[in-house]
């Protein structure tokens, strides 16, 4: 009777541990593993410090050279996000989008480009190039 109360004991405690770690998978895990943070605070100093701009810009370089092209994507709207009147992050977005194929993505890129400054013949010129490079655009 006693080893049978043993082996109660364990596959109850087997059990609830397997079924807290389901549980677990169900939810946000309160740390995030972000080597760059990318995802964190707009601003700050020191050790853990989120990325300012010029380095994001750098960052997406990197990435965009590298065929990491996704990445560039995301470090370039944030580098978008946190100067809100650069042109160049969101020239950059439609460049590493139109590489992915996402044709659509891209062109609003250069157009959010020209919404920040209308006189922009990079943001132009490429929007103007991806309208024909979309699948079913007619050739002009």
């Amino acid at each position: 009777m006693h080893t049978r109360m043993k082996r109660f004991d364990a596959t109850a405690s087997l059990l609830l541990a397997l079924g807290i770690g389901m549980l677990a998978g169900c939810g946000d895990l309160p740390w995030q593993l972000d080597a760059f943070k990318l995802n964190g605070p707009l601003n700050g100093h020191g050790v853990g410090a989120a990325l300012d701009y010029p380095t994001l810009m750098r960052v997406g370089a990197a990435a965009e050279a590298g065929g990491d092209f996704s990445t560039a994507v995301t470090t370039y709207r944030r580098a978008a996000a946190i100067d809100t009147t650069a042109v160049a992050p969101l020239v950059a977005t439609g460049n590493a989008l139109l590489a992915l194929g996402e044709f659509n993505e891209a062109i609003l890129a250069y157009n959010s480009a020209l919404a920040r400054h209308d006189h922009d013949r990079e943001a132009a010129r490429r929007g103007a190039d991806a309208l024909p490079a979309r699948p079913g655009a007619d050739a002009r």
